[in-house]
């Protein structure tokens, strides 16, 4: 185990070394615009992905740039474009090189860039604002590769001061993440999930295993890239909460805590203006920008539309067992958000609709039976609970 847990590939290793120059910039950078600071960014993506991955999002960002400054481009404008060039290079990265996988390709960069450069399309002010200042914007190096992206104006306003209490705990925290990730990635992995006579219990242990072990990868990531913004007077953009997603009561804890940066963006953008005509359509139209901002994968938008229809049905129980079980709502409506969470989450992890039938046959449907189980019960019990208040359970 140990061995194999010091082995690193060639491509985590140019990536590891990016990180490290990440957090040394971090750490050393005191004037955001100054030129050396840009060309530091560029020499990291450089590092971790090679010329070709670097000249595509040079262009991307060239591209971006110039249409900020001479045209009046709107922030939807900008978001579509965005996912546009994201999906370019989904489709036709393979002319670069085989890895086109969100791990150790530009996917991830390009989907923050499609964030960065809607802000820039609401609060670019061409009167006050510098093409300079944007492309810092753009380039901030401790958000650049791993995220998040606070907005334009915050950016701007948020001046340099050395942090009162440096983020020690915090790269502590995110280098136990990252061995806890390399040890659940050797012992669970994707193989476990497709074996064939496997006892229920032992599946849904895989199952789980695998989903929080891939979920702690982003929690190294937006743990490390947390410190490396603390460093640049940025306290408060840590990502995610570990313990309020993995213990969450709702759908709306885990939208709420998990990827919180892109929640706000999403919910300021896309959300709050639907929402005016319903709550339910708003959130399964934000569910569906979601998961084409992830990427052409039709697993993407199975787990977003999933969890988004859930929602009224987690409620819904979440109201009986405060009402009929209090005592046991702590523990009941965790373990209801386990079961959910386990089982759609795979989908965002697999990436593959036959891999996904397979292992979800092999637990039964469980995720689904349960929401139709909850909702016949609910659908039956509504004529006899007219007086029943309704509380904030989601």
């Amino acid at each position: 185990m140990i061995k194999k847990l010091s082995e690193v590939n060639y491509l985590e290793r140019r990536f590891l070394a990016s990180l490290l120059l990440t957090l040394f910039v971090s750490y050393t950078m005191r004037n955001r615009t100054r030129t050396h600071n840009l060309l530091s960014a560029v020499l990291i993506l450089y590092i971790a992905f090679d010329y070709r991955h670097t000249a595509y999002i040079l262009a991307s960002i060239s591209l971006n740039t110039f249409l900020l400054r001479y045209t009046e481009t709107s922030a939807y404008m900008f978001t579509v474009l965005n996912i546009v060039i994201l999906y370019i290079y989904k489709i036709f990265g393979a002319l670069f090189e085989e890895r086109i996988s969100g791990s150790f390709d530009i996917s991830g960069v390009l989907m923050l860039m499609t964030i960065k450069m809607c802000y820039l399309g609401k609060e670019y002010n061409k009167r006050i604002d510098t093409v300079k200042d944007a492309l810092s914007y753009i380039l901030f190096i401790p958000g650049l590769m791993l995220g998040p992206a606070p907005t334009f104006r915050s950016f701007m306003e948020n001046k340099y001061e050395r942090p009162k209490r440096p983020p020690y705990a915090t790269f502590l925290k995110a280098l136990g993440f990252l061995v806890l990730f390399q040890v659940l990635r050797i012992s669970i992995p994707r193989s476990h999930l497709l074996e064939e006579d496997v006892l229920l219990p032992m599946r849904w242990a895989y199952l789980y295993l695998f989903t929080v072990g891939n979920r702690i990868k982003f929690y190294f990531a937006w743990h490390f890239s947390h410190g490396c913004f603390a460093f640049q007077n940025f306290p408060d953009l840590l990502n995610a909460d570990f313990m309020k997603v993995e213990l969450a009561t709702s759908v709306k804890d885990l939208s709420t805590y998990w990827n919180v940066c892109t929640g706000v963006w999403l919910k300021n953008c896309f959300f709050v203006p639907m929402k005016e005509k319903s709550i339910f359509w708003a959130s399964i139209g934000t569910s569906a920008i979601s998961a084409l901002w992830h990427g052409i994968n039709p697993c993407y938008l199975i787990m977003f539309l999933s969890l988004s229809a859930s929602i009224p049905i987690v409620k819904e129980n979440n109201r009986l067992l405060q009402s009929f079980f209090p005592s046991l709502f702590w523990v009941l409506s965790r373990i209801q958000m386990l079961i959910l969470t386990t089982y759609f989450s795979a989908s965002f992890f697999l990436l593959s609709v036959s891999d996904l039938m397979y292992v979800w046959r092999s637990v039964y449907f469980a995720g689904h039976v349960f929401l139709a189980f909850s909702l016949a019960v609910q659908i039956a019990l509504r004529p006899f609970l007219p007086q029943v208040g309704k509380k904030n359970t989601d």
